[in-house]
């Protein structure tokens, strides 16, 4: 009979796991864990300190490669996420760097991912043999893909074409073409820790890294970004899984957006030798009230929930907080951030000049403040002067360029400017950088809904119902135009209406 672990047996095992492989485990794993944990201790025969020992000291490689293939996740198929595929094939399109470009599949798994990278430098250089090293912790599933030999669930989004160009079918399996699998290596690693071999300075043109970091730390995610943007020549480019963002995690990339999809590109070594730019106080400017259908988006709001507001008679407002509205990047050691209670009251009483004379009145470093810098945004945008706002945005962006906060703050502007597609994109860009931000969820919903395409705004808005739900108190006083939860969420099941329905 085996040993039942402990409690405290299994969070030794599972802090061991994330030291040993960086990832991280919630409450809900730990049965999985204490199940996996007892399993080990009844095959290898030892006590569980024993055993917890050897795992700690490293001194068992095998277990813990074992293990990993017991903790990772390894389902995937070819042409995953083809928004990316496509993003990635322009590129290559109009690559001017070494030949063949270098491209690594992070986390690969069963090899799916790696070969469909081998597969698409193929279809654009057919003459030019192709260089895929794809890693993977977990030695099983590398067997799996060094053998090449997959099902038709895993070809479920591979065009006819590509299938019958790179496959060949035996029985009910489909096996790689022979050419594709001399272009792709297959090594084990571990992207929580140094791989100097793998991971040399400048290796890599292109790193697909997808859907593995989110499973990480925030220590050893922070680490591993660390690592592969090191291994990534200068302007490289890292695709990660779209649950996946360096919002708060790195100041190495710019973020770019083509053919639907996300992804990263290393800023070049002049800019990463570059100290952050020193933002100065923004000058008076001048102000626009171009108008959207007419009115501010705060207008927008106002006008689609004075009705509600009325029959409910609720107008209860979040609490003034402190508590950060957004992920902001860190101040310098032992800076004091500005008090801006006083200024947020002020904006929720739609008071803006004297928000914004209260912010002016703060002492000067405040002027390069992140939070300071958002909250005059805001306030500027909510005011309907859209061009300083965009300014001011973009001396936010020029301290943190993955500002989700700021990108929202854009796309008030340019819908207030009568500029949709750009409000849209920024819109796109907040919610990738955010997925849990409520606001440019609802917000790119009524601007689908307006441009005609209910489909996509139906499904803005019931994701931007579901967060604003549980949406932090500070960023509803910060991004909902005045309006508490109860209003804003009343707003939301209202426009969802009018997409299933024929309402204007």
């Amino acid at each position: 009979m085996s040993e039942r672990p402990c409690p405290d047996a299994v969070g030794r095992f599972a802090a061991s796991i994330a030291d040993r492989l960086g990832l991280a485990f919630d409450d809900l794993r730990l049965g999985q864990l204490s199940e996996l944990l007892g399993a080990r201790l009844a095959e290898s025969g030892t006590d569980v300190e024993t055993y917890l020992e050897r795992l700690d000291s490293g001194a068992a490689p095998d277990e813990l490669s074992l293990i990993a293939s017991h903790v990772t996740i390894a389902e995937t198929y070819f042409f995953r996420h083809g928004q990316q595929f496509d993003a990635l094939r322009s590129i290559l399109m109009q690559w001017r760097g070494a030949w063949p470009p270098r491209l690594l599949s992070a986390g690969c798994a069963s090899g799916e991912e790696a070969y469909s990278l081998a597969m698409l430098l193929d279809e654009v250089w057919p003459e030019r043999p192709a260089n895929v090293v794809a890693a993977d912790v977990n030695p099983a599933v590398l067997e799996r893909a060094r053998a090449a030999r997959y099902s038709a669930w895993s070809l479920r989004d591979t065009s006819p074409l590509r299938l019958a160009r790179w496959f060949t079918q035996q029985g009910r399996d489909y096996h790689v073409d022979e050419r594709i699998r001399r272009n792709v290596r297959f090594v084990q690693a571990n992207l929580a820790h140094d791989e100097p071999e793998l991971l040399a300075a400048g290796s890599f043109d292109v790193i697909f890294c997808r859907n593995l970091l989110m499973y990480f730390t925030p220590e050893n995610y922070r680490q591993a970004v660390e690592r592969l943007s090191r291994a990534l020549t200068p302007e490289g480019y890292l695709f990660l899984g779209s649950a996946e963002t360096l919002r708060g995690i790195s100041h190495d990339f710019h973020l770019r957006h083509a053919h639907g999809a996300f992804y990263y590109q290393r800023k070049p070594e002049r800019e990463l030798s570059q100290p952050p730019p020193r933002l100065e106080p923004a000058g008076a400017g001048w102000q626009a009230r171009a108008a959207y259908d007419g009115a501010s988006w705060v207008d927008q709001i106002s006008q689609a929930a004075a009705r509600i507001l009325a029959l409910s008679g609720d107008t209860p407002r979040p609490s003034v907080s402190r508590e950060r509205a957004v992920k902001m990047p860190d101040r310098a050691p032992g800076r004091v951030p500005p008090d801006l209670s006083l200024a947020l009251d002020l904006l929720h009483k739609e008071q803006f000049s004297d928000a914004l004379e209260r912010l002016h009145a703060l002492p000067p470093d405040a002027a390069s403040d992140p939070e300071a810098l958002l909250l005059e945004a805001v306030l500027l945008a909510s005011a309907g002067r859209f061009h300083e706002a965009e300014g001011c945005c973009a001396r936010l962006l020029a301290l943190d360029e993955l500002n989700a906060g700021a990108h929202y703050v854009l796309a008030l502007c340019n819908a207030g400017g009568g500029r949709v597609e750009r409000a849209v994109h920024h819109d796109q860009v907040a919610t990738y950088l955010d997925p849990g931000f409520a606001m440019p969820r609802l917000h790119l919903g009524l601007l689908l809904r307006r441009k005609g395409d209910r489909a996509a705004a139906r499904v803005e808005l019931r994701h931007a119902h579901s967060l604003l739900e549980r949406e932090d108190g500070a960023r509803l006083l910060m991004f909902g135009g005045g309006f508490n939860r109860h209003a804003l969420l009343a707003l939301c099941s209202a426009e969802l209406d009018k997409t299933a329905g024929g309402g204007a």
